[in-house]
């Protein structure tokens, strides 16, 4: 799966800017630390949607089990290594689209029809094939 590089930089950054979010605030920087982890947080989950449109693929069932706690800076920390993993795996070829999927499924089936209609002599639907 290839991902435009628009996508793959603002990963990136969500990345690199998780580490300043993952610590404890003080008590006085509570709620302006936890406002900007719940903003990094949504962004995180936006991208996460984007790459994985599949409600029940990895990613996402391992991210919504990061869970809404009182303490969002934990859930920072585990979506950003959420998000290195999945762009590894992107890398290696390790993720596929849910149309992709469909797709070659689709093909492989029309493939073993068509195989096992030339194996017992049956060519007639071959005629509204493409040449």
């Amino acid at each position: 799966m290839k991902i435009d590089v628009r996508v793959r930089d603002h990963v990136r950054s969500l990345i690199a800017s998780a580490g300043a979010l993952t610590n404890s605030p003080s008590e006085e920087a509570w709620f302006e630390h936890s406002a900007k982890c719940q903003g990094w947080i949504a962004s995180a989950l936006n991208v996460l949607i984007l790459l994985c449109p599949d409600p029940f693929s990895a990613y996402r069932q391992r991210a919504a089990l990061a869970g809404i706690g009182a303490k969002p800076w934990n859930e920072v920390g585990s979506l950003a290594r959420i998000l290195e993993v999945l762009l590894a795996d992107i890398d290696a070829g390790m993720v596929q689209r849910l149309a992709d999927a469909a797709r070659s499924e689709v093909f492989e089936d029309l493939l073993h029809q068509a195989e096992s209609s030339l194996k017992g002599g049956r060519t007639s639907w071959l005629a509204c094939w493409p040449a």
